[in-house]
């Protein structure tokens, strides 16, 4: 999954930066809302990470090795934050934002 940003000029929109925003194993997002230039997107993480080792899925929770997700349905629910900085696409985590559970 990407997120694209464009830019509005007087006649057409020019491309500024895409960034990848999830996918099998990383997390699903879908696009919440924009307020005060953040990105909101409501997010599905992995129980996990979905992080990889030797080619392997391996999941680990906290610490602790725990049941994991399929790889078609995460289970976390929570959000991402992304912003735009010099035309350039980066991922937020804000401390008072308890719903990323990979911070």
């Amino acid at each position: 999954m990407l997120l694209a940003v464009f830019k509005k000029s007087d006649k057409f929109y020019q491309f500024l930066d895409d960034y990848g925003i999830g996918g099998k194993w990383i997390k699903f997002e879908e696009l919440n809302s924009i307020k005060n230039g953040i990105i909101i997107c409501d997010a599905k993480f992995y129980i996990g990470g979905g992080i990889f080792f030797n080619n392997q899925p391996h999941f680990e929770y906290y610490g602790k090795d725990v049941d994991t997700d399929a790889a078609c349905c995460p289970s976390l629910e929570g959000k991402s934050h992304y912003i735009l900085v010099n035309d350039r696409i980066a991922e937020i985590y804000l401390a008072h934002d308890r719903t990323h559970p990979y911070k």
